[in-house]
């Protein structure tokens, strides 16, 4: 009989998800109005979808819709 909080040893992967869900907040300008709209992304998902600290971007604009690709292909 296996111990109380006994773990079997093998490690599953949890599925990474594919929806996030954010606010669209904004950015502070020292009190000055009408600040910019502003989203900021962050979370250990973003290194495993190939998002890696440093690498540059391209943001597509569409009306209700960003995408956003990195520029090196992995």
């Amino acid at each position: 009989m296996a111990k109380a909080h006994s773990k079997s040893g093998v490690t599953v992967n949890k599925a990474t998800k594919t929806e996030r869900y954010y606010t669209v907040g904004y950015a502070p300008q020292n009190g000055r109005p009408n600040p910019p709209s502003a989203i900021n992304l962050k979370g250990r998902w973003l290194e495993a979808s190939g998002f890696m600290t440093g690498m540059p971007i391209t943001v597509t604009v569409e009306r209700g819709r960003l995408v956003i690709e990195t520029e090196i292909n992995l």
